[in-house]
């Protein structure tokens, strides 16, 4: 996001939370292998938005938000040994391995 006071809004902790307690929601009034059409699960919704929120709001070491620090860069010689690096590809390795 280019505006960081909707940036900070967007990561508040309680909509965070709320982003939890809705997966929770669906898990209690859904099977967790409820599809919403052949192959795609409901969960996938909610999901995808937790996702999303994941990496918007994800912070190096000095607070700075990654999407940011990654804007940032130089596109011909990223920060490959920084934080925000290792903790935006952290998710899709993990991704990566559950499908292996």
């Amino acid at each position: 996001m280019k505006d960081p006071a909707l940036t900070t809004t967007v990561c508040s902790a309680s909509c965070g939370q709320t982003l939890a307690r809705s997966h929770d929601h669906v898990v209690a009034q859904c099977n967790v292998d409820a599809l919403i059409a052949e192959k795609f699960p409901v969960l996938w919704v909610i999901d995808s938005i937790c996702v999303g929120w994941n990496e918007t709001c994800m912070k190096n070491a000095d607070g700075a938000y990654c999407n940011d620090v990654i804007d940032s860069w130089d596109v011909a010689s990223p920060d490959t040994c920084g934080d925000c690096w290792i903790l935006t590809l952290s998710p899709a390795i993990k991704a990566l391995w559950a499908w292996l």
